[in-house]
């Protein structure tokens, strides 16, 4: 559908989709507002207020925190995400090196997971800080076909979601 001259469906036509966003995400936003408004949908944006974040919480997902290796053996998907740097002022966050250290994924660690792993994330991506550049890279990355594919798949979900037939969705 990516590649038609008119890229919208009349798919959820009708159909009202409701976003809400936990924390300011431009880019997420923007991919869902895409998917949803090619399927032909309305949609609507809400974004909680921060004093549903309290800095406490945010704290205490950085100081538990499961030990990386053992999670990672017979993994099949590793999906990293991206750290947000500019909100390391806020809460009790490591260094990039400690971060880098503790929790990326290196190929060290990407070799535990299964021989026919995958690594993922959805980017933009800081290399060197949440995965190593020679996992980015690599022939088990599928980083580029994931953000390639992001759009479509989030309108696939959708679709699907809205009671959709499976079938693909035909013009009108």
């Amino acid at each position: 559908m990516a590649r038609r001259p008119i890229r919208k469906v009349p798919a959820l036509r009708g159909a009202t989709v409701i976003n809400l966003f936990m924390e300011p995400s431009t880019r997420t936003r923007f991919s869902f507002e895409v998917a949803e408004k090619r399927l032909s949908a309305d949609t609507l944006n809400f974004a909680a207020p921060a004093s549903l974040l309290p800095a406490q919480v945010e704290e205490l997902g950085v100081k538990t925190f499961v030990r990386l290796e053992p999670a990672l053996e017979d993994a099949d998907v590793v999906m990293m995400l991206r750290i947000q740097r500019e909100r390391q002022r806020n809460v009790n966050f490591p260094s990039l090196r400690e971060y880098y250290d503790f929790f990326a994924l290196t190929p060290e660690r990407f070799a535990l997971a299964a021989p026919h792993a995958v690594a993922m994330h959805p980017c933009p991506m800081n290399r060197g800080v949440e995965i190593d550049s020679l996992v980015a890279d690599g022939p088990r990355s599928v980083i580029l076909e994931q953000v390639t594919n992001g759009v479509a798949i989030r309108m696939a979900i959708l679709y699907l979601l809205a009671g959709g037939s499976g079938e693909p969705p035909v013009d009108s």
